[in-house]
């Protein structure tokens, strides 16, 4: 960092701010542009390609600089944040030359991967989580997570085996930025999904040190709602909470309650298992076409984008949850004018909880509240369509939608859509009509303007100048500029007021008198649009539980008719949920898979329960559709445990509560692991964890070894399996040495695929 003795005073109160936000990347607004000084700049041009400059600083070597155009600088940011970098943001909060002096700033946010709000920094239709872990000594410990540009805020408790834990739900939410106090920074080489990549490694959070106590008040103090005593929860969140506000510089009212999860209220899956199935991204090359999540998003707003991401990572455990979503899919397929109606309305609305949240931000914009009075006229369309609907989730998202009547007309009446300026740079964003103190200085502006044209022309008239200029600045105020050729026509009441290159300028006592009018009065106009927009913000604060809930239920709206829209355009049905240990397909198909083949998608039968049938023996020829029909079988299970209709004839679907993988031979030299090795692990992890009431999908074990070992190898853990688990289990293999298990023990059945040439 350079020495601050003989620097400008802009340069000192830059290298003060980096100082400060030690870490970030300083954003440093000097005009049109965001500068960055130093080793900022030489660090920064060479990762964003920038060209790299100097500015003259007050000492005799120039300071290194470079810099984006602020209109763009989103751009330039993202890249930034996916690089791993944080931004801070140092603002200009004066106009320059409003007062003598340096222009006033400071940083009014600092932007990291988890606590992004500009809209065109997030994914539409996903969820942009930060976690905060709080683990103890003793193997457990506590995770909450949030969305920030959308309110959503979770915790759960971690009562034993935490690492297992934490690695179905970092899976579960794929967290842009984790926080975690000393003990769970140590888990970043133990967490699976961590070592993988899949997820980013633990930082260390700031906000830990506060006893339990004073956590707690600061809980109570920000969240009125929560009310955890469990000491672990109340740490994470505390330290989410206070990050949260301490990068937007002030409280995050969008963040109103904290939802405790309950134990075993989703399907539990590693990062293993739902790559293996195509979750939420493609096996292949890990983006989101070919798959699972693919074939479900044909949602017709944001907000219910972002649930069926959700809905798709965490399958439910609860009979009585799904059933209610179950239900209100059925209401839908089973009316498709109402279905149609509703998805053509639900495509005009605007995001209204990320909208609603950015109210707290300095950035909520004049047209932030305009996109934002245009989705709540929505509503009111979308209730109507909705009335006669008897479910009972649709009827408790109907209650959540409040009315806002009152705050579309305020924002309609107040803010001129066809001049407002987001940044308050230029007149004109307040309509006439909302303050008579406004529209007194409206009229003084646009009277004194018309009075100077009318001026110009009288004088030119009256002095036989024909040259003559009657202008303003907001340095000199009004004059009459005289070209240096025309001096001598100038009359006695003109008064000599600055002298420049090619002219003079003169004041008359007319022109005095209407500066006195209009002197400032632009200024205080933008200040005025400015403050009643605040008052506008204000009030939609008030009722930022209501603009979030209602986001929320239109969220879950458009989430129950895009999953009915896709059974009717995939040929689905409703499956039968149960709690008795059977899954029993009929004409089962892969949902992506079909989707995805030129070909005929050729469907099979399922039948599995806990007594004759607890595990199916698969054989066949390589390339014959085995682990296809294998990941076919888990999809199923897994639509109908989000609630929604499935691929088949039909199907019984006794719950589920964990999903487990083997598919696929690969290594990990990275971690020095063998295909045989990664194997081993992850069979134990299967083996150590799974239940009588899990779905396990095994693909030829004992692959990475030889012959003999390898037999030995699958035929130990399938009589594991049978004998002491009793879980529902597909299990493929190429040693046909083991069909005579089939025999041997009640529960394995021997299914062969056959390959017909067409």
């Amino acid at each position: 960092m350079a020495q601050r003795q003989g620097l400008s005073d802009m340069m000192i109160h830059y290298l003060t701010k980096k100082q400060e936000y030690e870490g970030c990347i300083l954003f440093y607004r000097l005009g049109d542009f965001y500068e960055l000084f130093y080793e900022d700049a030489i660090k920064i041009s060479a990762e964003l390609g920038l060209t790299l400059t100097s500015k003259a600083c007050g000492l005799p070597e120039k300071a290194p600089m470079c810099g984006v155009p602020y209109k763009s600088a989103e751009t330039y940011i993202a890249k930034l944040l996916n690089k791993g970098y944080k931004v801070a943001v140092c603002e200009q909060l004066t106009e320059a030359g409003a007062k003598k002096g340096l222009v006033e700033r400071d940083v009014t946010q600092i932007i990291t991967p988890g606590t992004i709000m500009e809209k065109g920094l997030l994914t539409d239709n996903s969820n942009n989580f930060i976690a905060s872990i709080y683990a103890k000594d003793n193997d457990c410990g506590a995770i909450a997570y949030a969305d920030v540009s959308t309110g959503e805020f979770f915790a759960c408790s971690c009562d034993s085996n935490l690492i297992e834990e934490l690695n179905t739900i970092l899976s579960q939410t794929s967290p842009k930025e984790i926080l975690g106090n000393e003990k769970a920074f140590e888990l970043n080489n133990k967490i699976n999904c961590i070592d993988k990549e899949f997820v980013p490694h633990i930082e260390k959070g700031q906000f830990f040190e506060y006893n339990i106590d004073e956590a707690k008040k600061i809980l109570k103090e920000k969240i009125k709602t929560f009310n955890s005593n469990n000491e672990a929860i109340i740490k994470a969140c505390c330290n989410l909470v206070c990050y949260a506000e301490y990068n937007q510089k002030q409280l995050p009212i969008q963040m109103t309650k904290v939802d405790i999860i309950e134990k075993n209220n989703f399907v539990a899956m590693d990062a293993v298992a739902r790559k293996n199935l195509d979750l939420m991204q493609s096996s292949h090359d890990g983006k989101k076409h070919n798959s699972l999540l693919s074939v479900l998003s044909h949602n017709s707003c944001s907000m219910g984008g972002r649930k069926i991401n959700q809905v798709v990572s965490e399958p439910l455990c609860n009979i009585d949850k799904i059933m209610l979503r179950q239900n209100a899919i059925s209401e839908f397929f089973e009316n498709n004018s109402l279905l149609i109606s509703l998805r053509e309305t639900l495509k005009k609305i605007s995001d209204i909880q990320r909208l609603s949240s950015k109210l707290a931000s300095i950035n909520f914009c004049p047209g932030d509240a305009l996109q934002l009075a245009s989705g709540l006229n929505i509503l009111k369309e979308i209730k109507l369509l909705l009335k006669n609907c008897q479910s009972e989730l649709l009827q408790k998202d109907l209650n959540n939608i409040k009315d806002f009547s009152s705050e579309i007309q305020m924002i309609e009446a107040a803010i001129d859509s066809s001049k407002f300026s987001n940044n308050f740079t230029t007149m004109g964003t307040i309509k006439k009509g909302i303050s008579p103190e406004l529209d007194e200085l409206i009229d003084i502006k646009e009277f004194s303007q018309k009075r100077i044209s009318l001026i110009e022309t009288r004088e030119k008239e009256a002095t036989g100048i024909k040259n003559l200029k009657v202008g303003y600045t907001s340095v000199f105020g009004f004059y009459i500029d005289v070209p240096n050729s025309q001096k001598a026509l100038v009359p006695l009441n003109y008064v000599r007021k600055q002298t420049t290159t090619n002219s003079e300028r003169y004041i008359t006592q007319e022109l005095k008198e209407l500066e006195q009018k209009f002197l400032g009065a632009e200024e205080k106009i933008l200040r005025l649009e400015r403050g009643i927009f605040e008052d506008i913000k204000e009030h939609l604060k008030d009722r930022i539980d209501d603009l979030l809930s209602t986001g929320e239920a239109i969220g879950d709206i458009d989430f129950l008719s895009t999953f009915a829209f896709v059974a009717h355009k995939n040929g689905y049905v409703k499956p039968k949920i149960t709690t008795d240990k059977v899954l029993k397909i009929i004409d089962g198909r892969h949902p992506i898979v079909e989707q995805t083949t030129r070909m005929r998608f050729v469907p099979n039968n399922t039948n599995l329960d806990s007594e004759e049938n607890k595990i199916m023996l698969i054989t066949g020829p390589n390339m014959s559709g085995k682990s296809t029909y294998m990941r076919q079988v888990a999809l199923i299970v897994l639509m109908a445990q989000m609630g929604g209709y499935v691929p088949a004839k039909e199907a019984e679907i006794g719950l589920i509560d964990k999903v487990f993988t083997r598919i696929g031979a690969s290594d990990d030299i990275a971690f020095g692991q063998s295909t045989f090795m990664v194997e081993m692990v992850e069979v134990a992890n299967i083996l150590r964890n799974a239940t009588d009431r899990s779905l396990i999908v095994l693909d030829e074990v004992g692959r990475g070894t030889s012959t003999l070992d390898g037999m030995a190898i699958a035929q130990a853990i399938l009589e594991h399996l049978v004998n002491t688990i009793s879980a529902k289990v597909l299990f493929s293999t190429h040693y046909h040495e083991l069909i005579s298990l089939e025999d041997k023990y009640k529960g394995i059945k021997n299914f062969s695929i056959c390959v017909k040439e067409m």
